[in-house]
């Protein structure tokens, strides 16, 4: 899982979870290497977490989801329509609450999951190729400056354990998708083809 502070930037950071990054402007910034949540290098897989939820887990469904009650139509918390909420509740939340959210519950204020126009503007603003490094499969964006970030195709993990390893990557936003009060925009990396996206859809309750 992968993280930006307040400034779209990632700073040198060592966390109670394993966290080493290096700096990373986009943009017409520098892009420099990082590591996931949990990794210390770019190729490692990190932990991976429920959309609004602060620790890893062993399952990953809507029975063990912290903002449902049970099951897909019975959120209890980011939830705009009714039929979707539990007893018909809704709270209109869109934007994922610090409170809720892995990077800030565990390196600070000033730490977030990046916004879907965050992820829009580092796929509109470098170029972006599937690649193996260091074994590791993945997408590789590279600035105009040259320097580049690898994300691994690290996959995700449902009901069913982790499921399209090698072959996908996804990466949270902080913003849920509201034509599905219980799906969350991501950013997508996959083989094949060779594409890289913003895109609605993904079910919260599994684990990017």
């Amino acid at each position: 899982m992968l993280f930006f502070d307040g400034y779209g930037e990632i700073q040198k950071k060592q966390t109670s979870v394993a966290i080493q990054s290096e700096k990373m402007l986009f943009l017409q910034h520098e892009i420099s290497k990082t590591a996931l949540v949990g990794s210390d290098t770019q190729e490692g897989y990190g932990d991976y977490f429920a959309w609004g939820e602060t620790e890893p887990k062993s399952t990953y469904d809507w029975g063990t989801y912290k903002w449902c009650n049970g099951d897909y139509d019975q959120l209890n918390k980011y939830c705009s329509d009714s039929d979707y909420g539990y007893n018909g509740f809704t709270d209109n939340l869109t934007i994922l609450q610090p409170s809720d959210d892995a990077a800030t519950s565990n390196w600070g204020i000033g730490w977030c999951t990046p916004t879907e126009t965050q992820w829009r503007e580092l796929y509109q603003n470098t170029t972006n190729s599937w690649t193996i490094q260091n074994g590791v499969n993945g997408s590789l964006f590279t600035a105009s400056n040259g320097r580049s970030l690898f994300l691994p195709a690290a996959g995700y993990h449902s009901e069913n354990g982790l499921d399209h390893e090698n072959s996908y990557g996804y990466y949270w936003s902080s913003l849920l998708d509201t034509s599905i009060p219980n799906a969350v925009w991501v950013f997508d990396c996959f083989w094949p083809p060779d594409k890289c996206r913003p895109a609605p859809g993904e079910t919260a309750c599994r684990a990017l």
